[in-house]
């Protein structure tokens, strides 16, 4: 899970000093002319990299204390809200696909790191159901 956020952190990085087309279009180059940036590239990016951040620190077991503060993730409902902003923008845009999927990176590792974090949820109570019945059942 860490190298995933890792490798779209990079690539945001990445985005934001090149220019500022999608990393799609490389691999899948559209058929008519190349679309113009999507309108606050930059700020947009940035927005990416802060919530990839904020994904990072729901995969983390324990708090995170910074200069004497302690750091709490954004709620996911929050961080989809905040995920969905870009290829809201981008679809309104009429930008290719390329581009709108690049955006659409945000959300989809948001809505990894959720499925996975509900994941662990449940194996936890699935265990703790089944320490649970092994007591009332001593005899069985």
């Amino acid at each position: 899970m860490v190298c995933v956020q890792r490798a779209y952190i990079s690539r945001h990085i990445i985005y934001i000093f090149s220019d500022y087309n999608s990393p799609l279009v490389a691999i899948f180059p559209p058929t008519g002319r190349q679309d113009p940036p999507l309108y606050l590239s930059p700020v947009l990016t940035l927005l990416a990299i802060l919530l990839h951040a904020n994904a990072a620190l729901l995969t983390q077991p324990r708090d995170l204390i910074l200069a004497g503060r302690r750091i709490t993730p954004l709620p996911y409902n929050v961080a989809f809200g905040l995920s969905a902003i870009s290829p809201t923008i981008s679809v309104l845009s009429g930008k290719s696909w390329q581009t709108t999927a690049w955006w659409c990176t945000t959300a989809l590792l948001t809505w990894i790191v959720r499925a996975a974090n509900m994941w662990i949820v449940q194996e936890h109570e699935s265990i703790s159901e089944l320490e649970r019945l092994k007591y009332i059942s001593a005899g069985a």
